[in-house]
Formats: structure tokens, C-alpha cells, sequence
């Protein structure tokens, strides 16, 4: 079974996970170094400051005059208004700033002795700067090791989910094969003592108990065909030789006698249809077969249902027109269509007709009761005047999904219709 276009794979979840840990991760870690570097380089300019502000204090208390700095991109201003002029403006409106950018490039560091009342330590660093210089440079670098983490995280992935789903693909491949007929033993033998062997040992625990249920069916199936097809078979030949003889009958009798062989006619074809989804046979399921003779065949068996009636039958079926099913699913289907068609229409018309790839069962009889028309198609539902036993419908039903068709069926305003058209793949 192929998963849904929008969904992913186990093994493709856990590669995106690690993928995005790896990706996030690495971005976070990036960027707090990229800051930390910077407030590193900043916090040593601070450092040089300070030292420097405590040589200049030391010198103006030891001579009452502030000495000049020992390095050159370091000067002492009285006042803000003595500031270069490219930073001036800034200051004079942002006085508290510690740092501010220049011209050309230029970055300054301040410090205060008295507040901003002056004098101040100025540092020109942008000839020192380090990160700020080499920002480029560190971003792409940076980016380079957050590549190579991701593509760490893609690889370890793949050889983690490699390993992890390996067994579990296998599993899945081998249940795909499994049949009803050929039921695996022992699957968890092959599997490591983990979740995976713990699953399958499920497995084995449930195919034990299919196989059991599966014998089980398949004896009842045996043998209900034999106890089940003996007594009607009897009474079917006991109708016979009556109907032989129905001049000595008296009306009343010959009624009872077309009901019996009704009610036995219908309990065969209920009990071929119920043999034939017990045995779940597939060997007819790729073989075609013709429409015509088997649709004749059942209007011939199922015309007594029309006795009386003002109902004619028409029938829109080439000699030609084939579906892909054996005769006997295709008679059984036929049967409970056409026999509710007969039985339920006491005047008008019932077509049967095979277009475009649609064979299709049309009476104009009363239709069905409100009461089950959502949920005619489920086991053991019947209208109120149905003389069945509710299953006939539900039995097209099973069989035609066994068989790849859809059965639809369309409430008409004076009947009812039946579609049977094999389903499309998406």
C-alpha cells in the first residue's frame, strides 16, 4: 500500500529531524560564538581604556597636569564639544554611548572620568579592530562548520535509520507476500530481540490464530456444502416429480408446490453465493466472461416472479460484451439483481442493459423503505414486504469488492437501479 503524497516515511522523518536539530543547532551556536567574539573584542578595549584612564590618573595626581597617553590611537578631550568632528553630533545628542561609529571606517571606544562632565579617554580602534575587520571572513567560516554538522547529522541519519528500519522493511516486505493460503511461521526467528521482535512476535501469536480460524471455516464450508446441498437437493427433486404430476394437484396445492420450489431455489442460490465468499476463491478473478448468456439464464430461472404481471423486460446487452469474472460470481450477482427487479416491480418495466464498461439493473417497481435505503447493502437488512432473508444484497455486495467492482445503487422517483462498473485506480 503506497503512503499519501503529504506524509513521510519513518526513516524520512527522523533524516528531517536531525537534519533540522543539526541545522538549528549549529545556527544558535554560530551565532552566540559570533557575539561572544564581539563582545570579547570589545570588552578588551574597555580593558586598555581603563588601564590607561588609571596611568592618566596616576600622572595628574603625581604632577597635577594629565600626561600623555602612551599609545597613539588613545587621546584625552576636555569636553565633548573637543570630540572629532565626524562624532561629535552623536555625542552631543546621545551623550551616554560608550561606543559610536566615525567616518571612513573609524570606530571609537569612550571612557569618562567624572560622568560626562569630562575629561574623557577617547579610543580610535579601528585600525585594531579584529572581528569587525574580519567579519566576512568568520561569518563564512562559521557557515562552513554549520554545513558540515548538517551534513554529519544527514549521514549519521542515514546509517542510524539504516540500521534501525532495516529489519522493520524487512517485516513489511515479508507481510506484503503473506497469502491467506500460505500463512508465514516463526517470523520473529529472523528479527533481533528489540521492539521489532517484539512486534513480531505478535505477528506470530495472530497468524496462529488465523490459520486456526482459517481451518476452522474451511471445515465448515466443507461440510456445510455437503449438509446444506443434500436436503435441498431433495426437496428440489421432490418439486420436480410433484410439478410432473400437478394435473392430480388442486390449485391450492400446485400454489404451495411454486412456493416450495421458490423458497428452495432461493436458499440454493444463497447458499452457492455464501460457499463462494467462505472459499475466498480468486481463480476465476482474472478470467472474462459473457454478459448475455448469463443474464438469458437468470430471466429464464427468476420469469416466474413475473406470473401475472404487466412487466416486460428489456435487455441492452451485445453478444460481445464480456466482464472481468468467472460465470459463477457473475450468475450469483445477476440472480439477487434481477430476482429483486422481478419481485418488486408488479408493472412497468425492468431493463437490463451493459454500457460503457456499466452493467446496470433498472425496475420501475415502488423502491425501497425509507427505513433502509442508506443501509440496504448491509447484512440482514430487509424491506417490510421483502420475502428474503436480508442477505442477498449484501453477499453482491461482498462479492463485488472481492472482485475489484463497485455496486452503487440510485433511488429513482418510480424504482430503483443497481450499477456494477469495476473500480478505477487514483
Amino acid at each position: 500500500m503506497k503512503l499519501p503524497s503529504k506524509q513521510f516515511s519513518l526513516k524520512q522523518q527522523i533524516l528531517r529531524y536531525f537534519v533540522g536539530f543539526a541545522l538549528v543547532l549549529s545556527l544558535v551556536f554560530s551565532a552566540i560564538n559570533f557575539l561572544n567574539l564581539y563582545a570579547i573584542e570589545d570588552d578588551y578595549f574597555d580593558l586598555r581604556l581603563e588601564e590607561e584612564a588609571q596611568y592618566l590618573k596616576e600622572g595628574f595626581v603625581d604632577s597635577g597636569q594629565w600626561p600623555p597617553s602612551r599609545v597613539d590611537y588613545i587621546r584625552l578631550y576636555n569636553t565633548m564639544a573637543d570630540f572629532p568632528e565626524d562624532i561629535k553630533t552623536t555625542m552631543l545628542t546621545e551623550p551616554n554611548r560608550v561606543e559610536v561609529d566615525g567616518t571612513s571606517g573609524r570606530y571609537f571606544h569612550i571612557y569618562r572620568f567624572n560622568a560626562n562632565n569630562g575629561p574623557f579617554l577617547l579610543a580610535e580602534v579601528s585600525e585594531q579592530l579584529l572581528i569587525r575587520a574580519h567579519r566576512s571572513e568568520i561569518i563564512w567560516f562559521l557557515l562552513f562548520w554549520c554545513f558540515v554538522m548538517v551534513l554529519s547529522a544527514v549521514l549519521l541519519a542515514l546509517r542510524l535509520s539504516k540500521k534501525a528500519f532495516s529489519p522493520l522493511q524487512s517485516l513489511t516486505a515479508e507481510l506484503e507476500q503473506i497469502k491467506p493460503s500460505h500463512l508465514p511461521e516463526n517470523i520473529s526467528q529472523n528479527y533481533p530481540a528489540n521492539e521489532i521482535g517484539q512486534l513480531a512476535s505478535a505477528l506470530d501469536q495472530s497468524m496462529q490464530q488465523i490459520h486456526q480460524f482459517i481451518e476452522r471455516e474451511q471445515h465448515f464450508t466443507r461440510d456445510a456444502s455437503h449438509e446444506l446441498r443434500t436436503p435441498i437437493a431433495i426437496i428440489k427433486t421432490s418439486t420436480e416429480l410433484l410439478n410432473q404430476n400437478k394435473s392430480e394437484l388442486n390449485p391450492e396445492q400446485i400454489r404451495l408446490l411454486k412456493s416450495i420450489a421458490s423458497a428452495c431455489n432461493q436458499m440454493e442460490q444463497t447458499i452457492t453465493a455464501l460457499l463462494s465468499l467462505a472459499r475466498q476463491d480468486t481463480s476465476n478473478i482474472d478470467s472474462k466472461t459473457h454478459i448475455l448468456p448469463i443474464v438469458e439464464k437468470v430471466i429464464v430461472q427468476q420469469s416466474y416472479l413475473l406470473d401475472h404481471k404487466e412487466v416486460s423486460v428489456e435487455v441492452d446487452i451485445k453478444p460481445n460484451d464480456e466482464m472481468l469474472i468467472g460465470k459463477q460470481e457473475l450468475h450469483i450477482i445477476m440472480t439477487n439483481l434481477i430476482s429483486n427487479a422481478f419481485q418488486y416491480t408488479e408493472h412497468g418495466e425492468v431493463t437490463i442493459q451493459y454500457q460503457n464498461n456499466v452493467l446496470s439493473v433498472t425496475d420501475s417497481g415502488s423502491g425501497m423503505d425509507d427505513s433502509i435505503k442508506d443501509k440496504a447493502t448491509e447484512p440482514l437488512v430487509k424491506g417490510e414486504h421483502s420475502h428474503g432473508y436480508g442477505i442477498g444484497l449484501s453477499l453482491v455486495s461482498r462479492l463485488c469488492e472481492h472482485h475489484g467492482f463497485t455496486l452503487m445503487l440510485n433511488h429513482l422517483n418510480n424504482g430503483t437501479q443497481f450499477l456494477v462498473y469495476k473500480k478505477t485506480e487514483d
